[in-house]
């Protein structure tokens, strides 16, 4: 019974729109979001694996009360909601570590990175797994996707630049990371 309570929690709990601004407020800026990680998550995948049928939605960092790492989560939920092999999910794991790293003290990137990997694992029936995007939780990882993770561009990847920051202030720009 204390399972069925936890799904429905989980469940009710799972968001049907973006809660990261500018995205809940501006349809343009959200579809170019969407437009994005599907640009994004077909050139990782390639040709024979296809986008996921479900809209990308982020959450930006789910089930934490800091929002000033957002677009790191931003980031991290695109290749989330892709999915792929589990060598792809260790590197958008170790992206998202090296982002939060500019934000927060190395020590303390445990904390999240830690609820990231056990969290977000492709069992859990929940709306921010790896492969959230797909229809079918089964199989957990697609051993055909996803290129090496030296091969990467994007966010987080050796000597690529990150994704221009916003501030509070709505400015964008690397000297606002």
């Amino acid at each position: 019974m204390t399972a069925v309570i936890t799904v429905c929690i989980v469940a009710g709990c799972t968001p049907t729109m973006h809660t990261v601004e500018p995205y809940t407020d501006d349809a343009v800026e959200a579809a170019a979001l969407e437009a994005r990680a599907a640009a994004r998550c077909e050139a990782r995948r390639g040709p024979k694996s296809p986008v996921p049928s479900k809209t990308f939605i982020t959450d930006g960092c789910s089930l934490w009360i800091d929002r000033s790492w957002d677009d790191c989560s931003v980031e991290h939920d695109i290749e989330y909601w892709c999915g792929g092999s589990i060598t792809d999910r260790k590197a958008a794991d170790a992206a998202l570590r090296r982002c939060f790293a500019e934000f927060l003290p190395g020590w303390f990137t445990w904390g999240p990175c830690a609820g990231v990997r056990i969290g977000g694992h492709p069992a859990f029936s929940v709306h921010y797994r790896w492969g959230f995007g797909r229809d079918s939780y089964l199989p957990w990882y697609d051993p055909g996707a996803g290129v090496a993770a030296t091969d990467r561009t994007g966010p987080g990847a050796r000597g690529a630049p990150g994704p221009a920051r916003r501030t509070h202030a709505g400015a964008t720009g690397d000297g606002d990371r």
